[in-house]
């Protein structure tokens, strides 16, 4: 045998050669994987060299280890930024495979899978799909489910993401995050990576705190396991880029820095640093340093010039930049060549059909416009629509991200032709800037209605407002064209849709219940459903609150919320197949049928719709088959009294300091707001009753107050005799025109009349009674946790004028009313109310505080948006039940909201800090006049009459004292007062029949 070996030897030297560099090559694999893993780049790039230069010392011929060679090779240039020559060495190890008639399906979705990752790190999306799928469909040809499987969904996650299918990235990530945990548990390194992506699909829908949260779980994850230096940067960039969309700049620069500071240690011009210096010039942007900001716009595109990489599709991104930095400080030239480079160099790179080419191009067409180049702009954003290439029915079946670029591209289009009419008078401008203006707000609807939930609802709502401030103002123009009553119809169509809210949809859950043959265990499971996301919402609030909280328990509490909105939404998508009346009815809410409401009015009624914008506030006047339309300018004249309004009437300290000039100020500015906001309207001489839905500022404001005369030296002195509008037209609001329909057309079937709750609170060296001089008993407000002298003795009053019952003291905790808010048909809380206007979820009453293990007794409004009550009116007796929080399109979210939301349809709302002793006297007012049979914002009207003729402190004249309620919805006389009326006629006629029967046996006896 050792004969053969010398004899083989002798005569071919070569298989010694070979022999030694087979084993050569085999260690310096092995070691260039250890260097590269390690991120030692410089030793893996000398490492594959050696390796090279044994192969092309002619020792050996290109094998399946060649093929080995070439993969890891492309993991290099892929870990250096340098993804095209990474695709040409996988060119050459798919050509060898091919020559070896090799069928290893392991190089083969290597080198596919290395393919999809190119494609998408170079913009190639839709190839990208292509190899991801090839890679996907070959790991699941084979029998098992390993790491190749885990990869190909991670890169088919990855492909779909790229091309803005998120939901459908989601799905494949999620069953990604399955599979991992079972091959390797939940606390592997591959498990965090993938917690990145599924944060970075989050992120791309705006679900900040969903994506903030996968990342925390990431990042727990890659310190206990001491991860690559590489998987921490991508790790801080996109805490820092989330961290950025949220608002949160200093903190967000703080992660891209550390983000930079990682690459540098291994490659000091990778492109990722070029993308790291761009988020953070961005952040230094919003901040207002703009020096700062365009040195990294600088730095970044600095760091794709020295690799060569200028035609890299990243770099339009930084020329965005510069254009939005220079937009910002008006250099309108320098801004329109980089939007025009960015534009250009997106579409040469990503090709027309990618959206985000559509997001350079319409930025250019907006800028092009306010540069007066209006055809120019014009043709661009028509080009822009034509790329997005989504016809209607696409749109429809389309995912979120698709319809946000066609709502964008749509909105600024409406912009561009509405800039065009303003400096050229081009009537056919306006029609086109309609046109778009309707292709937009039809999308609106489409995209609210896949959004679960109310937090993304709210936020969606107020992005949106823009568009139908757009559409309001065009519609308005073209009503002062044309003298055609259906733009102005139109416009009233725009402001009302704008207040498409939550409420609403509350109210329509409310009317739809029981219709539509939807089951009642599928109503249950979606209200249960409801309102666990609302509780766990609520909890991750007073985490979030604590000055030290626990991140762990913060991402154990977001993941619930996802899992319980994820049943949600699997729950709404079969009611939709199932049961699609009702579907229609609760989530796709079109067009408002306003003229239905038009002709429903009284003929003594007139609704007033307010609408905000930025220079103007729109005035809609609706009565009978009558619609007007006035355009207000909001100038500093306006802002200025609404100001001096508002600190005069509600601001208690600025009254008892000099209550002659807070009188003097506050007839000032009720006139002024008076001919500001009502006086041009044309209401008929025979309305009797305004019903204010008003819109920002306005939902500040006491209409009711407003004078209708000028004050003169003499009445100026004593407020009863003022000209106060409520004694011209009783006065009532409503969040918009739909909602207050709804209200009217609610049928709440509570079998008992009057709740009462007055709790007691526990403060130390709280005076006497006795002690109180009036004046400043009067100013005891309703907010805060002081006790409340005169809060037991209101509910004892009204209780002893209908009937019912009270829980004073210790008896007013939060379990006591839970037991019962569902039994009465008026719910009177003479409370204490905590306003939170960092969170309006957490604006509360303050209830007895007792030893319940359950409840905390304080009633918050996301806990009251979810109670089911059957009250026909709630009256909120504390301090600010109606202010908080104005989100536009919503109202303000306060507590009074909180009750509408949870199916009543009147509410008594207080726009301050009212006093305890003299509303403890204007209720009992309010009820009598309620007991009467009157109206309920009749009975208020009353109430304040009678408060103000039967007060004998000249100080509580002021309105502050006796002003601070309104009615919020309907405002038909409550039940009972019809109820009293049938029992004291049904006891007049059986007197009556009785004295007959009597007189009749008197006679013939």
């Amino acid at each position: 045998m050792i004969r053969i070996c010398c004899m083989l030897l002798v005569v071919n030297p070569t298989f010694i050669h070979s022999q030694t560099d087979s084993i050569s090559i085999g260690l310096l694999l092995d070691s260039s994987k250890v260097a590269l893993q390690k991120n030692d780049l410089d030793l893996t790039r000398s490492l594959l060299d050696q390796i090279y230069a044994i192969y092309s010392s002619g020792h050996l011929q290109t094998d399946r280890t060649y093929v080995d060679v070439l993969l890891e090779d492309s993991k290099y240039f892929d870990r250096i930024g340098t993804y095209q020559a990474g695709l040409e060495v996988l060119d050459r190890a798919e050509n060898i495979l091919e020559n070896l008639d090799d069928t290893d399906i392991s190089a083969q979705y290597k080198i596919v899978h290395g393919r999809a990752a190119f494609s998408s790190r170079l913009g190639d999306f839709q190839n990208c799909l292509v190899f991801a799928q090839k890679a996907f469909d070959l790991a699941m040809s084979r029998d098992t489910q390993d790491l190749m499987t885990a990869n190909a969904y991670n890169i088919l996650s990855t492909a779909h993401f790229n091309l803005y299918n998120i939901e459908t990235a989601i799905e494949i990530n999620e069953k990604l995050l399955v599979l991992l945990q079972k091959l390797f548990g939940p606390d592997h390194l591959f498990t965090a990576g993938a917690l990145s992506n599924q944060a970075n699909n989050y992120g791309s829908l705006k679900r900040f705190d969903i994506a903030l949260s996968y990342l925390q779980r990431s990042r727990m994850i890659m310190e206990e396991k001491d991860s690559t230096q590489f998987d921490l940067q991508r790790l801080n960039y996109l805490i820092g880029k989330n961290l950025k969309e949220q608002g949160s700049y200093e903190a967000a620069i703080q992660y891209l820095e550390k983000a930079i500071w990682i690459t540098a240690l291994y490659q000091p011009t990778h492109q990722f640093i070029g993308e790291d210096h761009r988020e953070i010039g961005e952040c230094e942007r919003a901040l207002g340093n703009m020096p700062a900001a365009l040195k990294r716009f600088d730095q970044a595109l600095e760091i794709y010039i020295k690799r060569g990489q200028e035609e890299n599709f990243m770099v339009a991104r930084v020329y965005r930049s510069y254009a939005q930095l220079y937009e910002e400080i008006g250099d309108l030239k320098q801004a329109y060549h980089y939007h025009d480079l960015a534009a250009r160099h997106s579409q040469e790179r990503l090709g027309d059909s990618h959206p985000n080419v559509s997001t350079y191009t319409r930025a250019k067409a907006l800028i092009e416009a306010k540069m007066d180049r209006f055809d120019q702009a014009k043709t661009t954003i028509n080009h822009c629509l034509e790329m997005l290439q989504l016809h209607q029915s696409l749109i429809e079946d389309g995912h979120m991200v698709a319809k946000k670029h066609l709502f964008h591209a749509f909105s600024v289009a409406g912009l561009v032709y509405l800039i065009s009419y303003k400096s050229t008078c081009e009537v056919e401008d306006l029609y086109n800037s309609l046109q778009s203006i309707q292709s937009a707000v039809n999308i609106v609807h489409l995209m609210r209605a896949d959004m679960e939930a109310e937090a993304d609802q709210l936020k969606f709502g107020a992005e949106s407002i823009d568009i139908y401030a757009q559409g309001v103002e065009v519609a308005y123009l073209l009503y002062t064209l044309t003298d055609s009553i259906k733009y102005c119809r139109l416009a009233l169509q725009f402001s009302e849709q704008s207040r498409s809210s939550t409420m609403l949809d509350a109210l329509l859950r409310k009317m739809s219940n029981g219709l539509f043959g939807l089951p009642a265990e599928l109503q249950m499971r979606e209200k249960s459903l409801t309102i666990a996301a609302a509780s766990l919402e609520e909890e991750l609030i007073d985490e979030k609150s604590k000055s030290v909280f626990e991140q762990i328990v913060i991402d154990s509490v977001e993941r619930q919320i996802f899992d319980t909105k994820e049943k949600l939404r699997l729950l709404r998508d079969s009611i939709r197949i199932a049961y699609p009346e009702y579907y229609a009815i609760r989530y796709v809410k079109g067009a408002q049928k306003l003229e239905d409401i038009e002709r429903n009015l009284n003929e003594d009624q007139c609704i007033i719709q307010y609408f905000d914008c930025d220079d103007f506030v729109y005035v809609f006047s609706i009565e009978k088959e009558i619609l007007n339309v006035k355009q207000i300018r909001k100038d500093s004249t306006l802002l200025k009294n609404i100001q001096r309004f508002v600190t005069n009437i509600a601001n208690p300290d600025t009254i008892m300091i000099d209550l002659v000039r807070s009188q003097e100020q506050l007839g000032s500015a009720a006139y002024a707001l008076y001919m500001a906001l009502v006086r041009p309207i044309a209401i008929s001489p025979n309305i009797k009753e305004l019903i204010i839905s008003p819109d920002g500022l306005e939902a500040k404001l006491s209409f009711e107050i407003f004078l209708s005369r000028q004050l003169s030296d003499e009445s100026s002195r004593d407020p009863r005799d003022w000209s106060y509008l409520f004694r011209q037209y009783s006065i009532s609001y409503a969040q918009s025109l739909t909602a207050w329909q709804e209200q009217h057309r609610l049928e709440p079937k509570a079998k008992r009349q009057f709740l009462g709750f007055a709790p007691e609170y526990h403060f130390q060296n709280e005076p006497l009674i006795d002690t109180f001089d009036q004046p400043l008993l009067a100013m005891v407000v309703r907010d805060g946790e002081g006790q409340l002298p005169f809060s037991p003795l209101e509910v004892q009053k009204i209780r002893d004028l209908t009937g019912g019952e009270v829980y004073i003291g210790p008896q007013a905790t939060e379990r006591t009313f839970r037991q019962h808010c569902n039994e009465f048909s008026v719910i009177h809380m003479s409370a204490h109310a905590i306003l939170d206007d960092r969170f309006p979820a957490r604006n509360r009453f303050l209830l007895t505080s007792s030893e319940d293990s359950i409840y905390d007794d304080q009633l918050t409004a996301i806990e009251i948006c979810h109670l089911d009550l059957s009250a026909e009116l709630a009256v909120l007796s504390a301090c600010h039940t109606g202010a908080g929080l104005i989100n536009r399109g919503e109202g303000i979210m306060s507590l009074g909201r909180a009750f509408a939301f949870a199916g009543v349809p009147a509410t008594v709302q207080s726009l301050w800090r009212v006093p305890d002793e003299t509303t403890s006297r204007l209720m009992p007012y309010f009820y009598s006049g309620l007991k009467k049979g009157l109206q309920k914002h009749e009975a208020l009207n009353a109430a304040r009459i009678e408060f103000l003729d039967h007060t004998n402190i000249a100080t509580q004249r002021h309105p502050y004292f006796w002003a601070g309620f309104i009615l919020y919805g309907n405002t038909a006389p409550l039940s009972f007062a019809h109820s009293s009326y049938k029992l004291l006629w049904g006891v007049m006629i059986g007197l009556t029949i009785g004295g007959i029967i009597y007189l009749l046996r008197r006679f013939y006896l």
